[in-house]
């Protein structure tokens, strides 16, 4: 019995070590998962105001951004300055009174070259 226990032990150490150094080697972030997709109707940067399949969302200081390229890298930089291609597919997560917490913006290939920094 207590070799079954230590070397259950030992077994969680060594992978809670492995964890730990993958976490560290600088692995990206996962995004949330948003189960809510649609497409990019219009972004005006002035109002931080994205416009997904005809309705408007404010982006907010409390609003989580995502923005992942074509070869899947992710970023959470700010939009100051970003221009979001018309019909960009994008995945969100709304507050119970309709506020935008999270999106992510999936930036095809085309719309990386079209997209300014």
């Amino acid at each position: 019995m207590k070799k079954i226990t230590l070397a259950f032990v030992l077994s969680a150490l060594s992978l809670a070590s492995v964890g730990t150094a993958t976490a560290e080697e600088g692995l990206q972030p996962l995004p949330p998962r948003y189960e809510i997709g649609g497409n990019v109707n219009n972004f005006d940067p002035k109002t931080s105001t994205i416009t997904i399949d005809g309705k408007p969302y404010v982006i907010t200081s409390k609003t989580t951004v995502w923005i992942e390229d074509d070869t899947g890298n992710l970023s959470t930089l700010p939009l100051v300055g970003f221009t979001i291609p018309e019909g960009t597919s994008v995945y969100y997560e709304l507050a119970g009174n309709g506020q935008l917490l999270g999106v992510l913006i999936k930036l095809a290939a085309s719309d990386s070259k079209e997209t300014k920094r």
